[in-house]
């Protein structure tokens, strides 16, 4: 039976596919295959597929068909982490669809699955481990939340190209046989003096002159733009109790910046969403995965699905004064670098941790409660 509507449009349903006329308290699976330009949606119940279609990719679409078609059933849907954020997830709840947003990595595949990846098999994969109980749904902040979580990650990314621009310009004098300090020595400040001094250095052409200036007025720029966008999270931060009394007590840690505590509060946002400290490790880029077989044991590296954006600010913050005698005490032991970043981090993540769920700030003696969990 081919089905017509507006929309959507049927595109392959395996031979149990038919109209359900009236679905009330059945479970109804649905898989979502998000797209930029459309959804490819699975939809199955009873353990067999009842029809897998394409459509606009809109969460009231989507509610419409089944209301249409699979009407009084309990609808659950899910779909695949990614660039797609959250707005779906939002909007399909309000609708009163019970939906999910999951891990992608996380997603139990067959082998010829693995073979023969086509957008409908993804689609079929999610709706049938989603009926078979077998995913589970990450955090989904809110948008207010999700909408800091942006402007740090964006602030941060400014950082990069800042800290890149710094670097060509240095590289481009050395290549010309200038340096860029009058003692050769890397500026941990560029001022707005420092930079004024740079644009005075003679250049042996004009031609590398007016590049100088260039690369002088863009880095510049790219300063200016990261004092705006940080000024403005620390407003968003100022204009909510919560945000601001986690960001504070986070920032009271010996060691953890302004910069690292917005990274920290907004990637984590609720710590309790995890069941452990291993599971918390393993989100913060904190945490070895292991291979055991018999007797034998092997680190094969970090946790592949760690949170990128956290692992930086457990790097950065290694060269704070506070902590990088630490630091170069465990390399002095003949520590490897990445262990010692990751034993110093672990010990700063269950210290805000324990402050986190007690709301204070740093003390003695939250490092003795941290120190014993």
């Amino acid at each position: 039976m081919e089905l017509q509507f507006k929309a959507v449009t049927a595109t392959k349903a395996n031979k149990n596919e038919r109209e359900v006329k009236d679905c009330t308290g059945k479970n109804i699976y649905i898989g979502i295959d998000v797209h930029k330009k459309e959804w490819k949606v699975s939809i199955r119940g009873e353990k067999k597929e009842y029809i897998c279609i394409s459509m606009d990719p809109d969460p009231d679409t989507l509610h419409k068909y089944l209301s249409k078609n699979f009407p009084g059933g309990k609808y659950h849907s899910v779909y695949e982490a990614g660039f797609s954020g959250y707005w779906a997830d939002r909007r399909l709840r309000e609708l009163g669809i019970r939906n999910i947003v999951t891990n992608p990595g996380d997603i139990p595949q067959r082998g010829k699955e693995k073979r023969g990846k086509t957008d409908s098999v993804d689609a079929g994969k999610l709706s049938r481990e989603l009926e078979g109980g077998n995913l589970e749904g990450v955090y989904v902040p809110t948008a207010e939340e999700e909408a800091i979580r942006s402007w740090v990650r964006h602030r941060n990314k400014l950082a990069k190209d800042e800290a890149s621009a710094k670097t060509e310009i240095k590289m481009f004098l050395l290549s010309r046989g200038v340096r860029y300090d009058e003692e050769g020595k890397t500026a941990k400040n560029w001022s707005k003096a420092f930079i004024r001094k740079l644009a005075e250095k003679e250049m042996k052409t004009e031609a590398d002159k007016e590049l100088l200036e260039l690369l002088l007025e863009e880095l510049e720029g790219k300063i200016e733009a990261t004092e705006k966008v940080t000024k403005k999270i620390e407003e968003m931060i100022n204009k909510k109790e919560s945000f601001k009394r986690n960001y504070e007590n986070i920032k009271s840690v010996p060691g953890v910046g302004k910069v690292t505590a917005m990274t920290i509060m907004t990637e984590l946002i609720v710590p309790d969403r995890f069941m452990s400290i291993d599971g918390l490790k393993s989100y913060s880029g904190l945490k070895p995965m292991v291979y055991s077989s018999g007797d034998r044991e092997r680190v094969l590296g970090l946790d592949k699905a760690y949170n990128h954006h956290l692992q930086a600010a457990w790097n950065s913050m290694i060269w704070d004064k506070s902590l990088r005698k630490r630091y170069f005490d465990l390399l002095g032991r003949g520590m490897a670098k990445a262990n010692a970043i990751i034993r110093i981090a672990v010990k700063i993540l269950k210290l805000i941790m324990v402050m986190w769920k007690n709301q204070c700030r740093y003390n003695p003696s939250i490092l003795e409660a941290a120190q014993a969990k």
